[in-house]
């Protein structure tokens, strides 16, 4: 990695060492790269948060629908069963 760096001392031992330089540009690489990711991320979860809006109401109309074809249906049995009554009263 270019920004660690090794210099020899006096005494003939090398000493480890960073390049704050250097080692500053790839921090500030690494949280570019990271923020595009997040963007990317928040993103995607916009646009899976409106699909999943889209199908709530999908299922919202489809269940207002389905009531109403219920109730229509209890309303003719309902008038049915009270024909047949009347017309076992009457027999």
């Amino acid at each position: 990695m270019s920004f660690l760096k090794w210099s020899p001392t006096e005494n003939g031992k090398d000493v480890r060492g960073l390049d704050y330089a250097r080692l500053t540009a790839v921090l500030i690489e690494a949280v570019k790269e990271q923020q595009i990711q997040s963007r990317e991320i928040s993103r995607q979860k916009d646009e899976q948060i409106e699909a999943l809006k889209e199908q709530i109401a999908q299922l919202a109309a489809d269940t207002w629908q389905l009531q109403a074809e219920v109730t229509a249906f209890r309303a003719q049995n309902t008038d049915r069963s009270k024909i047949a009554a009347v017309s076992a009263g009457h027999q």
